[in-house]
């Protein structure tokens, strides 16, 4: 079975949400109802980011699906302000489960060999060391959160192509010193750099993509 890829899911949802602004904001139809849903939204896509980080970024996952969660229902009429006023220390107890985990699981940094990425952060952090022999590019999302790739030591796939999305957040990839990068982005109020050495070897990879209100680094 194909699976979608991050950055597709990323745009439809974006584009959905826009749809329904615009629609409420025209007047063109009567969105009132659909709009208190919104974030039901962001409630999805902090259980997806959860899930494609393999339950390692769980404390800032956990936290956004709860802020959410009670915004939703507040909204809905569901629960009062004195139900969260009285139910906040949840917060607490979160983020202590969190600590606990981050202890148990080991080194941060998680030995990937797979030929293609597709790496997806939401206000949360990942670190990925690729150990690749036939690395074939892929794509790197990022959205209020921050991506460490380390590709040193991986083996090229002709020109692979990594595809950023970076959206208030930041990035960092290393590359070998025998890699020459292309830079091939879009940036809107953005500092994307290329400070990798020139090479005099043959292999190459293309880093493209979008990145609005963030940071990407490319380094040795």
């Amino acid at each position: 079975m194909k699976k979608f890829p991050s950055q597709i899911i990323l745009g439809i949802i974006i584009i959905v949400v826009g749809i329904l602004l615009l629609l409420r904001s025209t007047g063109i139809i009567d969105m009132g109802n659909v709009i208190r849903f919104l974030p039901s939204i962001f409630i999805l896509i902090g259980i997806y980011s959860l899930i494609k980080s393999k339950f390692r970024n769980i404390t800032e996952s956990l936290l956004f699906i709860t802020l959410f969660t009670v915004i939703q229902l507040w909204i809905l009429n569901i629960i009062t302000l004195g139900n969260i006023l009285a139910w906040w220390p949840i917060i607490l107890i979160i983020i202590g489960v969190g600590i606990i985990l981050s202890r148990l699981r080991g080194p941060p940094g998680e030995e990937d060999s797979h030929q293609k990425l597709d790496i997806f952060t939401f206000f949360g952090e990942v670190k990925r060391n690729i150990k690749s022999n036939n690395f074939q590019g892929g794509d790197i999302t990022a959205v209020f959160g921050e991506i460490n790739l380390d590709l040193r030591d991986a083996t090229l796939s002709e020109t692979p192509r990594i595809n950023v999305v970076s959206l208030f957040a930041e990035v960092n990839i290393k590359v070998p010193e025998e890699w020459n990068v292309n830079l091939d982005t879009q940036q809107i109020l953005a500092d994307v750099q290329d400070k990798s050495k020139e090479s005099p070897a043959n292999d190459e990879i293309t880093v493209g993509g979008l990145a609005i209100f963030s940071e990407v680094n490319i380094r040795n």
